[in-house]
């Protein structure tokens, strides 16, 4: 039976290596569906975080642990989302080749492939330190999000009820 992500590199019409084992191609692709799930959710935390800026202020003060503050502004963070979905390209570009070049023996990889397989290694630390980083980034969210709630909840406690 064909692996998943064989059908799927063959229905993307991507050029694969055969010359794995079963077991080996079996193991690598266990190893890069876990790699696609872990962006997949680094992914979904940055559109929600996007949409969320969106929605916000111009600027905010953000909290800090020492009673300090950090004046944020919208328009840079967007910025930094859009920085941020751009390393996502360049993970997803890590993991799509070595999707392609699944089956490629271990023992004979091409020089392409030793590439692609080095930046693979590194993906998982790279996951990590990437949730790290959005997880400070919705810490510095939160006081805008509060903000914009508060001003909604105002507004609407200002209008008059419509009579229709």
């Amino acid at each position: 039976m064909r692996s998943p992500f064989l059908s799927l590199a063959l229905a993307l019409g991507m050029p694969l290596f055969v010359e794995a084992s079963e077991k080996e191609v079996s193991d690598r692709a266990i190893r890069l569906s876990h790699l696609a799930k872990d962006e997949i959710a680094i992914v979904a935390r940055l559109q929600s975080m996007r949409r969320a800026t969106e929605e916000l202020p111009a600027s905010w003060r953000a909290p800090a642990f020492d009673g300090s503050g950090e004046e944020i502004d919208r328009e840079a963070l967007i910025a930094e989302i859009t920085e941020l979905e751009i390393s996502a390209a360049e993970r997803w570009n890590i993991i799509l080749n070595n999707l392609a070049r699944l089956e490629e023996k271990r023992a004979k990889p091409t020089a392409a492939t030793k590439h692609w397989r080095e930046g693979l290694e590194s993906l998982a630390l790279r996951h990590k330190a990437m949730n790290k980083k959005l997880d400070h980034y919705h810490s510095r969210l939160q006081e805008g999000i509060l903000m914009n709630l508060a001003k909604q909840i105002e507004m609407s406690a200002v209008q008059p009820p419509s009579l229709d």
